[in-house]
Formats: structure tokens, sequence, C-alpha cells
């Protein structure tokens, strides 16, 4: 009796260190995305600043809404619907991007800007509402060229 009581207590602490060791890669993995769409919000930002139009506007919002920031997100879609009065033909995604920043998850209570929350986004995945995330292949692969430039300037 004491053999399999030994193995049974191995096997739950086996269980626990593998629960955490999943979580800590987890963590970790959300931590350094929030670096990068952090990244590529602020480059975002620059281009919208730069050439102030509604595709700048929409890519700033889907960057806002990757770092959590639904709050300044919705006044971005806004902004891009004053820019193009026919947003509901060439950005039809725009108004399920407002629904999801105003309702991420079935019980929020309204926009709210997030500082990069694990469990929110842990819990955005798995239940969270649908939404589209709307960068340009060109603006990916300058925010590519700009971060390897950043790689350079810091070795």
């Amino acid at each position: 009796m004491p053999f399999f009581f030994n193995i049974f207590v191995v096997m739950i602490y086996v269980a626990c260190l593998l629960v955490v060791a999943i979580w800590l890669f987890s963590f970790f993995r959300f931590r350094r995305q929030l670096s990068i769409h952090t990244l590529l919000c602020d480059f975002t930002r620059r281009n919208h600043i730069r050439n102030h139009n509604t595709k700048t506007a929409v890519e700033f919002g889907c960057a806002l809404m990757l770092c959590q920031k639904y709050q300044s997100a919705i006044t971005l879609f806004n902004e891009a619907k004053q820019f193009d009065p026919n947003y509901k033909t060439t950005i039809p995604f725009l108004e399920e991007n407002i629904a999801f920043c105003r309702k991420p998850l079935p019980w929020s209570r309204g926009p709210k800007d997030h500082k990069g929350s694990w469990r929110h986004n842990l819990l955005l995945v798995r239940i969270g509402a649908r939404r589209f995330v709307a960068i340009s292949n060109e603006t990916i692969l300058d925010f590519n060229a700009f971060c390897r430039q950043l790689e350079r300037t810091r070795s």
C-alpha cells in the first residue's frame, strides 16, 4: 500500500510542475507578444500622424486592439468612419471591431484601456468576441524593417 501511495504523490508533484511550467511558458510568450504589439502600436501611431487617412486610422486602431486599448481604438475607428463616408463597403469589418471594443468579453461593461493583462488575454483567446486585425502587408513589411533596424542600433 505505501508503494502505490508514493507513486501517487510523485504523480501529483509531476502534474503540478507540468501545470506551472505550461503557465510560465504561456505567460512569457504573452509578454513577448505584448512587447511586439506595443512596438507595432507605436509604429502605426507614427504612420497615422504622418499620413492622416482612413487606412492609417484603421491600422492604428487594430494595433491598439492588440495592445488591449479598446477605448482608444474606438476613437480611431470613429475617426476612420468620418474620413470615409462609404466605410460600410470599403471597410466592412469596422462595425464589428467597434462592437468588439465595446464588449470584448461577454461580461464586459464598456470599453477600457488595459495595461497588458495576461488573464484578460487568456479569457479573450478562449471566449472572447470576434475581431478583425486589418494591418496591410506593406505596413507589416515596413514594421519588420523597422524592427531589424532597431536590433542593429542596439548591437
